[in-house]
């Protein structure tokens, strides 16, 4: 099995940094080095900046798009994916990309889940910016906008 080091941005390779390393495994099986940097949350930048020097991990992210996202919706599936994955281990990799369909399926289509479901894929997704989101209304508030008029 092959590694490679995932410095954070400015910083050397490993054993150079002067943060802790710690050792994971990445979605493919393959091992690599997680520092502080990546095992806090991502802001936008830093999954671009990840996504530039960890080709081999968001190519194997590129294989989780479905035919049917839009770019919009695979740039904000993708993100909520990247930010998340050092929480999970390679084995519950099926489990995040859930919970990714969850949150993308509830932002741009409306969809429904429970309440302690949708407060969790939220937390997973605060920060992530969706520019131009749809509104979606519940039929009672549709009916109860109809009936004040």
């Amino acid at each position: 099995m092959s590694c490679y080091v995932a410095p954070p941005p400015q910083c050397g390779a490993a054993g150079k940094n002067p943060q802790k390393e710690s050792f994971g495994k990445d979605v493919t099986g393959s091992c690599f080095f997680l520092t502080r940097w990546y095992r806090r949350k991502m802001s936008a930048l830093d999954v671009q900046d990840f996504i530039q020097q960890n080709r081999a991990v968001a190519d194997q992210v590129e294989t989780f798009r479905g035919y049917w996202e839009s770019e919009k919706h695979w740039e904000a599936r993708r993100e909520f994916i990247l930010r998340n994955m050092n929480d999970f281990k390679a084995e519950q990799l099926d489990h995040l990309l859930s919970l990714s369909m969850v949150w993308a399926n509830n932002v741009f289509m409306g969809c429904r889940y429970s309440t302690e479901l949708l407060e969790k894929v939220k937390e997973m997704a605060e920060g992530i910016v969706v520019e131009d989101a749809p509104v979606f209304k519940t039929r009672d508030e549709i009916m109860k906008n109809q009936q004040g008029r």
